[in-house]
Parts: structure tokens; C-alpha cells; sequence
């Protein structure tokens, strides 16, 4: 969920930053604003200590809490000693 929500981070990141997608031959060019308009750091050193704090909340609220034979901690950590998969379902065709 932590992970989905990164995502859903990234994607806000995307649209602040003024991008413009179109489609050209195939293939797609993104149109952003001037450097004058978009630092990139700032935008991150915004966003990053909120996501921080998120997922120290959800570790301390959660942590323990099991997922099958899997904890939250462990999904956390890193997946170590673990097999799973993370993908954004949202991109997935459903008729592939």
C-alpha cells in the first residue's frame, strides 16, 4: 500500500511540474516549463519528509501486523528473505 502510494507521490511530482504529454510519430515527447519555473530539488525536499513520516507511521502503527507468513516490517525492510512482486495494477491491460 506504502508502495502504491509512493507512486501516487511520483505522480503528483509529475503533474507540478507542468508536463504536457503529446504524441508525435509514436512517440511521446513531454513538454515541461522553463528551469526559471521548476527546481526539482525543492520540489523534493517538499515532498520527501512528508512520505518519510508516512512510512514511519504506518511501520509503528502496523509493523507486526502479519501478511500470510510475511510482516509489514518485513515488506518495509527491503523484502529480504522474501519472494513478492510490486507493479502499479493501474497500468496493467486487462485484455493482455
Amino acid at each position: 500500500m506504502a508502495f502504491f502510494r509512493g507512486l501516487a507521490a511520483v505522480s503528483r511530482l509529475r503533474s507540478r511540474m507542468g508536463q504536457d504529454a503529446t504524441t508525435l510519430g509514436g512517440v511521446r515527447w513531454l513538454q515541461m516549463q522553463s528551469a526559471s519555473d521548476l527546481d526539482l530539488r525543492s520540489q523534493l525536499q517538499e515532498m520527501i519528509p512528508e512520505q518519510q513520516d508516512r512510512l514511519k507511521k504506518l511501520k509503528s502503527e502496523h509493523g507486526k501486523v502479519q501478511l500470510g507468513n510475511i510482516t509489514v516490517d518485513m515488506v518495509l525492510g527491503g523484502m529480504r528473505g522474501m519472494t513478492g512482486m510490486l507493479w502499479e495494477t493501474s497500468l496493467l491491460d486487462p485484455e493482455e
